[in-house]
């Protein structure tokens, strides 16, 4: 029995080892796909940091208005993203020049290395820690999220090696580990707070194996406080304040006051970007049937409530919308009900799933797919040892991963898809003449290539002439509507079109898509047929000096 024993913890040993690999691999097909969305934002940020990594915020981006400054001594950041991200990738940017490729291979490296770190955390709470590891991989909050240049990746490392050495270390290493790796993480996102108080939680439930670990604590916190604290009295000599503290005043201004409308929104996209999270509901049937009532009733009822004229969503949108949003509720309940009779660490997994929930809830009640990588950690821990609870067997871990694995593959060829779009139409459409613009920021998904084939960002300031082009996209349009362009006479001359085999939109304002921020649509990822995108052509003059102009017309609604 020993014997079999050991052999079945080396197999499962080297599974583990091997599940990077093929994560790697499985990225592989993708290390082409052209910068896309925010990843523009953060190629700026690398060239900024590369130019000067002391000052990595001297760059200039187009944003509500072209070619401004992101950061403006005694003015909150435009881009409110701490620096690491923009010294990582400056790393290849300098070795390989402006490629997207060499960016992306940097990205899943850092992905790989969050299964090393993942898997020995996961070990400590689960039995099955190579398919709680395969259920992480497989969701399309972390696999999406490793096909971009966002901080969120980086911060997740240095997430996971902080709880890693306040665990697994002991004595000044577990502190000197933990002080470390929490500055790095502050230095790759502003969500460290909550990180904080997730260490507090575990250490509550710790607290046998913390007797006497305190007397070294200084020596994290002095490390914290240099690393951190250093960079930040450093920012506040350059641009007149912390990073920290403009990126959470810029947030809460933006969102004014709290937008009830939206607060099922969370509830949505983690339903939708971890999937193992629907077992709670095989889990709540199982353990308080009664309880189970609650996500049961409030599924039909808003469905009927999204498809009425009150929601206005049609049958499909509000089907959806309504299995997410009673999966995320129904989730919640389960966890609360997993409380009963859990030990120290499931107690723990609850707590650490709130505080990242309530941060959620909180501060991004707007998500973005990759906002949810740092709550699908203990999520997917949760759902697997409520399978655990329940006696499931290895068959249906084994099922689950695959058609995980299978819905995400699938998402992210339709993503890698619609990130094609830029360069097609950058290549299709080159600028036809030097007054030539485009409807866009940095922050959308086409600007960086068409001003790569002569396009230039509209400047609102400047009253256009006559005889001036401007490219207006319909599906991914981050300026926003076009109602500006409408004061002057711009007429309609020709129509892009382009389409896409797979039925799937990422992002999409037409269709409610929006995997890269629900301001955008309220379903993180669509089953949609049609084009992906379309471009409108205008040209501003009288009609009869318009080229191509008869027959089209003034600047369509739907623009």
């Amino acid at each position: 029995m020993m014997f079999l024993t050991s052999v079945a913890e080396k197999i499962n040993s080297r599974r583990s080892l091997l599940l990077p690999v093929f994560f790697f691999l499985a990225l592989l097909p993708f290390v082409q796909r052209p910068l896309f969305f925010d990843d523009a934002a953060f190629f700026s940020f690398a060239k900024g940091a590369l130019a000067s990594p002391l000052r990595p915020y001297d760059f200039s981006a187009d944003l509500s208005l072209p070619d401004q400054p992101v950061w403006k001594f005694g003015s909150f950041a435009e881009f409110t993203h701490p620096p690491l991200v923009g010294w990582a990738l400056a790393v290849p940017l300098g070795l390989f020049g402006e490629k997207s490729a060499p960016l992306h291979v940097a990205v899943f490296l850092v992905a790989a290395l969050v299964f090393f770190v993942g898997r020995s955390l996961m070990a400590d709470f689960t039995k099955r820690p190579f398919f709680a590891v395969l259920f992480f991989a497989a969701s399309p909050a972390f696999f999406l999220t490793s096909l971009t240049l966002y901080a969120q990746m980086f911060y997740l490392l240095f997430y996971l090696l902080t709880l890693w050495s306040f665990q697994s270390l002991a004595g000044w290493k577990r502190w000197l580990g933990c002080g470390a790796c929490l500055a790095l993480a502050a230095l790759s996102h502003h969500q460290w707070p909550a990180l904080v108080l997730i260490l507090g939680i575990r250490a509550l439930s710790m607290r046998g194996a913390m007797d006497g670990a305190w007397r070294s604590a200084w020596i994290g916190a002095a490390v914290f406080v240099i690393f951190y604290g250093g960079w930040s009295l450093w920012e506040t000599k350059v641009y007149g304040m912390p990073n920290f503290v403009s990126s959470y005043r810029v947030r809460a201004v933006s969102a004014g006051g709290y937008p009830w409308r939206a607060a099922f929104l969370p509830f949505v996209f983690m339903a939708a970007a971890v999937p193992g999270v629907f077992y709670s509901w095989f889990f709540i049937f199982k353990r308080g049937r009664r309880l189970g009532l609650f996500p049961g009733i409030l599924l039909p009822l808003a469905a009927l409530f999204f498809a009425s004229p009150w929601g206005g969503f049609s049958s499909g949108q509000s089907t959806a919308l309504a299995v997410f949003l009673s999966t995320g509720f129904c989730f919640l309940i389960a966890a609360v009900l997993f409380l009963k009779g859990a030990d120290a660490k499931d107690r723990f997994l609850v707590g650490w799933f709130l505080v990242e929930y309530g941060f959620l809830q909180r501060y991004l009640v707007f998500p973005s797919g990759h906002h949810l990588m740092m709550l699908a950690f203990p999520a997917v821990l949760l759902s697997v040892r409520m399978a655990e609870m329940c006696g499931v067997g290895r068959k249906f871990f084994w099922w689950a991963g695959g058609i995980m694995s299978a819905l995400t593959l699938f998402l992210a060829a339709a993503d890698y898809s619609q990130a094609c779009v830029g360069p097609r139409v950058a290549k299709d459409f080159p600028a036809p003449t030097e007054r030539s613009f485009y409807w866009g920021n940095v922050f959308g998904a086409y600007g960086h290539h068409l001003k790569a084939a002569g396009w230039k960002p509209y400047d609102r300031r400047v009253p256009p002439r006559a005889g001036d082009y401007v490219l207006v996209p319909r599906h991914v349009n981050a300026q926003g509507p076009s109602a500006h362009l409408r004061q002057y006479p711009f007429y309609a001359v020709h129509k892009l079109t382009y389409d896409q085999k797979i039925p799937v939109r990422t992002c999409s304002m037409v269709h409610l898509a929006g995997w890269y921020s629900a301001s955008w649509g309220v379903l993180p990822y669509v089953f949609a047929a049609g084009p992906v995108e379309e471009f409108m052509l205008l040209q501003c003059g009288r009609p009869k000096d318009v080229s191509g102009g008869t027959g089209h017309g003034r600047i369509p609604r739907s623009f």
